[in-house]
């Protein structure tokens, strides 16, 4: 999309929120429906370009992306009635005998940069976000996945309002040029490095910024568990979701040395089971979402070519990397300085959870932790001693 068509747009859409148009109820409401609508007329079009692009299984896709969205829609139909009440607060005696309440407002003109790895979830639910809240917005598909860029252009403005909600198409430039507007909201979800492109260009104008990154989320595995195939099990559904291209996905295992040697075993027999003898084959394995993704995963596993104790098979031109497990991974490796997205687990020996601590805190504070332990005692500590967006204890 050329320069002037991006900014007519830009421009549209502010006009129309200055005209007050995106903020009654019975506006949001159309627009929440008509996303719901798109949804289930459209869902076969959608699993297709999912597959397309992802190459995911036909059940992960319904799940992960048209039940997860639709779950998220019914909350603001439910909801947004209540949301849009003033909320009354207690007022200061000085002020007395007045009345004080708040009322959310819009933002105005949001710019949502949607993402690869979810491309329907992550389009879907912040647009209803914006909707909700009364905002008109700027929607940039990632061109990443192109079958699902093309659906959204084709099909979706047949089913929400196209003055206050417009997608543009397009690479790099046309994020550059998106970003070099004035914006009222801005939401984005991706890499922590676009992130901090995004907060620059954000503090140009002071514009609210939402941002939605990864990181290198642990596993911690103490000596207190039991059963290490049900751990395995977990640890390694969690990891195979969408080939490991999840933001919160399990990043690499701190394994306490007495479940080490069975954990490795554990995972081997896990994979097999998930996937039988060559995932490659596997209808329900998925596949990087590009060949330039597939290689930088790629030369991860290359680098570490004697760590690779399963998996390790790579084929950038089918966009395939198998399930992998790497063992006696060195800390100061590139692989546990960068976020790995894709489906390769660096397994780390450790005996104590002061070694646990050091490990994870040496790098940034992960989006996601998960613990397994039956050690309530060093649950608590390791919650209290490691900062997280979340964590979760015994699953993932």
């Amino acid at each position: 999309m050329e320069e002037n068509d991006i900014l007519t747009k830009v421009e549209s859409v502010r006009k129309v929120f200055n005209s007050g148009k995106s903020k009654s109820y019975e506006f949001r409401i159309k627009n929440i429906k008509g996303l719901k609508k798109f949804l289930k007329e459209k869902e076969n079009e959608i699993l297709v370009a999912l597959t397309s692009d992802l190459g995911r299984a036909k059940l992960e896709n319904q799940a992960l992306e048209i039940m997860a969205s639709n779950a998220e829609l019914d909350c603001y139909l439910k909801n947004l009635k209540s949301w849009m009440q003033p909320v009354y607060v207690s007022t200061p005696a000085v002020f007395a005998p007045s009345t004080s309440y708040y009322i959310n407002e819009p933002y105005g003109v949001a710019l949502i940069i949607g993402p690869f790895n979810y491309p329907v979830n992550l389009f879907i639910v912040p647009l209803a976000a914006a909707i909700s809240a009364g905002n008109v917005a700027i929607i940039k598909p990632s061109e990443l996945c192109p079958a699902c860029e093309a659906l959204f252009a084709k099909y979706l403005p047949q089913y929400i309002d196209n003055e206050c909600y417009k997608i543009v198409c397009g690479a790099i430039k046309t994020t550059q040029i998106l970003l070099s507007q004035k914006w009222d909201k801005i939401f984005f979800t991706g890499s922590t490095r676009v992130g901090k492109i995004v907060m620059k260009a954000a503090a140009e104008n002071l514009t609210s910024v939402s941002l939605e990154l990864g990181g290198k989320s642990p596993v911690i595995i103490d000596e207190s568990i039991t059963d290490i195939d049900l751990v395995t099990r977990r640890i390694l559904w969690g990891k195979s979701i969408n080939a490991g291209q999840t933001c919160i996905a399990p990043d690499y295992v701190l394994c306490h040395s007495k479940h080490y040697d069975n954990f490795i075993e554990a995972a081997k027999k896990t994979i097999t089971k998930f996937y039988g003898e060559d995932p490659e084959k596997s209808p329900d394995f998925g596949r990087i979402v590009s060949t330039a993704h597939a290689e930088r995963i790629g030369n991860l596993i290359k680098a570490n070519t004697d760590k690779v104790v399963v998996g390790g098979v790579v084929d950038i031109p089918n966009r395939y990397i198998s399930p992998t497990i790497l063992k006696d991974v060195e800390l100061d490796s590139v692989i546990m300085q960068e976020e790995i997205f894709g489906p390769v687990l660096p397994v780390i020996k450790v005996d104590d959870i002061n070694s646990i601590i050091d490990i994870i805190n040496r790098n940034e504070k992960p989006l996601a932790l998960y613990i397994f332990s039956k050690n309530q005692k060093m649950i608590d500590n390791a919650m209290n001693m490691i900062q997280s967006g979340d964590c979760m204890i015994n699953d993932t």
